[in-house]
């Protein structure tokens, strides 16, 4: 399976992915920029039936819900994972914990990688840069 991340404006980047999650169904969307609507995504009712939104708006559900997408993808059958921009997410003012957390959380999309095709935002100039060269290329939006 893959890893690849898109980089640029998140808006850009979330409307990139978003367009991805509709065309590669059915697929599970782990939305961290508050941006996924399923209804401007589909055209098609019968659609919506293969497309998840799990919202994450804190750093430390990001990763817990990282730990356990194996078995919630199965479960939905979801071979498709869409991380949107996780720039934003709500955190304890801890930069150091934060940077070992989103460490972590990296380490966990790349080991789902090998069963899953992940495909991760980020903002351009932000820590996820580095990390994420670590693990894939990066596409720019």
């Amino acid at each position: 399976m893959t890893l690849s991340v898109y980089k640029g404006r998140c808006e850009a980047v979330n409307t990139a992915l978003l367009a991805h999650a509709s065309e590669h169904l059915p697929s599970l969307i782990l939305d961290c920029a508050n941006y996924a609507n399923p209804h401007l995504l589909l055209s098609f009712e019968e659609d919506f039936d293969k497309i998840y939104v799990i919202n994450i708006d804190l750093i430390y559900k990001l990763r817990d819900t990282l730990k356990n997408l194996k078995s919630i993808s199965k479960s939905i059958g979801a071979t498709n994972i869409i991380i949107t921009t996780f720039t934003r997410l709500f955190d304890y003012d801890n930069e150091e914990e934060n940077k070992e957390i989103f460490k972590h959380s990296w380490e966990l999309i790349s080991n789902l990688s090998k069963t899953h095709n992940i495909l991760v935002g980020i903002q351009e100039n932000t820590i996820h840069e580095d990390l994420a060269q670590q693990y894939c290329k990066i596409v720019e939006v």
